[in-house]
């Protein structure tokens, strides 16, 4: 029936085994973006490519009870993403609870995500949501978590949940920032002066948690751009001071090592907002 999800159950499937099922008559009838997502050998072959590239980014739904689907739009910095060459990925630390390559619906005119998450909980909070733009050569993470509750469906096409990922996570193509940083180090921002949004870049030699607060002039807090465990590497967050007066502003990092006891690092630097 249009508009409901049905949910299939099958006893002793070997680890290999798949299915699709498909309505009764032909494919006529169907969703062009349906068809696409059901029948297209070179997605899965692309997602499998990216998979093997990116060793983190494997999943075996075999593994988990439950799951919930997100029909979403992909944007990196409030910039929809409108490319074949997007994937997101959902993970709970380093564990991968899903990943899909973005779809283009003829009928909407726009790239989709149709993600399913798994999870072997009814219930879990703290899962990040992360866009890989193969064209950057970088993955982006979403600031807030997202919460997995089983059998939940969030979006749908003509309403979709947007990720917005706004902190650069890794970068995954050929240059000197694709080496592990060897010390702690806080960048200075970009553009500076900035109006109303800049990049902060930092780099973490080790997994660390991270904390990057920003401050006005009288010490004030304005907000907190960062505040996680990450893995090693180079980040960049962004920061938009749309709802915020001209002036001189500080961001500060705070960064403990996870492997190394005693180990930490602190930083700040200054930037100039003017409208």
């Amino acid at each position: 029936e249009p508009g409901k999800g049905y949910k299939l159950y099958a006893k002793n499937l070997l680890s290999d085994t798949s299915f699709s099922y498909f309505p009764s008559g032909s494919f006529a009838g169907m969703n062009p973006i349906a068809v696409n997502t059901q029948t297209s050998d070179e997605n899965r072959q692309e997602t499998s490519n990216v998979t093997t590239a990116l060793s983190d980014w494997k999943i075996n739904p075999h593994a988990f009870e439950s799951n919930m689907t997100i029909t979403s739009i992909l944007k990196i910095n409030s910039a929809e993403l409108a490319h074949d060459s997007v994937y997101v990925g959902a993970f709970v630390g380093d564990e991968c609870r899903g990943v899909v390559k973005a779809t283009y619906s003829r009928r909407y005119g726009r790239w989709y995500a149709f993600l399913m998450l798994y999870s072997n909980m009814v219930e879990e909070d703290n899962i990040r949501l992360r866009v890989y733009d193969m064209k950057r050569g970088e993955i982006w993470e979403m600031a807030d978590s997202i919460a997995f509750k089983a059998d939940a469906v969030l979006g749908t096409m003509s309403s979709p949940q947007v990720v917005n990922a706004t902190k650069l996570y890794l970068r995954v193509g050929v240059g000197v920032e694709h080496e592990l940083p060897q010390t702690y180090q806080l960048f200075a921002n970009y553009p500076n002066p900035f109006n109303p949004g800049t990049q902060i870049k930092y780099a973490l030699p080790e997994r660390s948690h991270v904390q990057i607060k920003v401050f006005n002039t009288l010490g004030q807090l304005v907000k907190i751009l960062v505040d996680t465990e990450e893995p090693a590497g180079y980040r960049i967050v962004y920061f938009d001071g749309t709802n915020l007066a001209s002036g001189l502003y500080f961001f500060r990092l705070e960064a403990v090592s996870m492997e190394k006891q005693g180990n930490s690092f602190t930083e700040v630097q200054k930037m100039l907002l003017i409208k």
